[in-house]
């Protein structure tokens, strides 16, 4: 299975680049910052979605993990394909969809060519639970720091990660910041 591929950007289009590797030029739809800010023959890595169809194989392609993650989310909602879910990615980008999940944003959601509102409320009610943990009534309370950390998890982020911008959001929000605000103020960290 493809997990990335790491190449050389031999053209470009809007929603699409072909990644030169080892003399093969591989096709991969990405989400519209990668295209309009990557130029050409800059190297680039991008971690890969492989979607069979009836007619094709088509590669999709992130920046992060943590893109990618959110993208295989939303093709886990019902009526949602991946060219759907790229152009929510592309639209908003992952903060800004990450964010419209978080605050219920319908509008947003439903800003992005191709979801209407029984689609974007479909997503806001399956991947609000996907980014929300319940917690067990035996187990201690958790604190706005385990949280985050389990959220950011959700979202594809490696434990190292997860902790790490979790640190870094206390740090500059502080201790007792809500964990709305951690979360926002991570995912922008991260998209910079």
């Amino acid at each position: 299975m493809l997990d990335f591929l790491e190449g050389s950007i031999e053209t470009k289009q809007e929603g699409h680049i072909v990644l030169r590797t080892g003399g093969i030029g591989w096709a991969i739809a990405v989400p519209q910052e990668t295209a309009q800010t990557k130029k050409i023959h800059e190297n680039l890595k991008l971690f890969l979605h492989l979607s069979v169809g009836d007619h094709a194989f088509n590669l999709y392609g992130f920046a992060t993990t943590a893109e990618r993650t959110l993208f295989r989310q939303l093709l886990g909602v019902g009526g949602i394909g991946p060219m759907s879910a790229l152009a929510l990615l592309s639209s908003l980008g992952f903060s800004g969809v990450s964010q419209a999940i978080v605050h219920e944003d319908l509008d947003a959601i439903c800003s992005a060519k191709g979801i209407g509102k029984k689609t974007a409320e479909r997503i806001l009610v399956d991947l609000r639970n996907a980014l929300t943990f319940p917690t067990d009534d035996s187990a201690p309370p958790s604190t706005p720091r385990d949280d985050l950390i389990k959220v950011l998890d959700g979202l594809g982020f490696s434990p190292n990660e997860a902790r790490a911008s979790a640190e870094a959001a206390r740090r500059r929000l502080g201790q007792d910041a809500p964990l709305e605000d951690l979360l926002k103020n991570a995912l922008h960290e991260k998209t910079l």
